[in-house]
């Protein structure tokens, strides 16, 4: 288990040589407890399993596009086509420069906050998350080092 706390924590990922700064997430998560009502969902980055997933989600409570997608497996057998599509539509509208898509992707899953933390700069390209500062319909609600969450107008 790993605890945030407000240092820049660092998880060593180990296989992929990586190093995470799990406590970058943390202003994120806590901005979310003090200044969001109700229970909005948002959008986080989903990967494999047993990595740094739907930490946003589990941390606030708020509901996300897709859980922890293994699971969403385990618990959910009938709907295994629906659980790896919806993976791949986060991993899409965050890998994709096309606004058009990015649009229908908020719309089709009623997406009001995306989560730019630690895993989205791990897995997208710089270009790819500068591209969201350019959508028409979403804006900066908060921002803290390279990390931010961005507020959906519906």
């Amino acid at each position: 288990m790993v605890i945030l706390t407000g240092q820049r924590t660092i998880l060593p990922i180990t296989n992929q040589g990586i190093r995470l700064l799990l406590g970058e997430d943390l202003p994120l998560i806590d901005w979310i407890r003090s200044s969001v009502d109700g229970t909005p969902t948002i959008v986080e980055w989903t990967g494999d399993s047993y990595d740094w997933n739907s930490r946003i989600a589990v941390h606030t409570g708020l509901p996300t596009v897709l859980g922890w997608s293994s699971h969403q497996r385990q618990q959910r057998m009938g709907y295994q086509n629906m659980i790896s599509k919806r993976k791949v539509d986060i991993q899409d509208f965050y890998t994709s420069k096309n606004h058009d898509y990015m649009t229908t992707f908020l719309l089709t899953y009623d997406v009001s906050y995306i989560v730019v933390g630690v895993q989205e700069r791990r897995f997208v390209s710089s270009d790819a998350l500068n591209y969201l500062d350019q959508h028409p319909g979403i804006e900066v609600a908060f921002k803290r080092w390279d990390n931010k969450i961005y507020r959906v107008n519906k």
